[in-house]
């Protein structure tokens, strides 16, 4: 009887470290998935910070040239309204 016991421990122990080892390669298989998971939205962050940098930049120069749009703008009115229709700020005398 003792030795049908030691038998049965023994597949028991085997069986909890076929478990065991099942787990462990199932536990690997996934902290793998999940680092090149990482790897990929790391990289897919890299170039999604690279395109706001280049979208942050351009906007800026668009900025600029709209200020600088308006400014010209301005002050072509008010050459224009100064030359074709004589007119002139508050207090000026004839400098158009």
């Amino acid at each position: 009887m003792e030795g049908a016991r030691a038998v049965k421990n023994a597949r028991t122990g085997i069986t909890a470290l076929l478990a065991a080892a099942a787990l462990t390669a199932y536990a690997l298989a996934g902290l793998a998935a999940a680092g090149a998971e990482t790897e990929k939205y790391g990289t897919a962050r890299d170039a999604l910070a690279r395109r706001v940098h280049e979208l942050t930049d351009t906007n800026s120069e668009l900025a600029e040239k709209l200020r600088r749009g308006r400014a010209d703008k301005d002050a072509l009115i008010e050459a224009l309204a100064r030359e074709r229709l004589g007119l002139e700020y508050p207090g000026e005398t004839g400098t158009g």
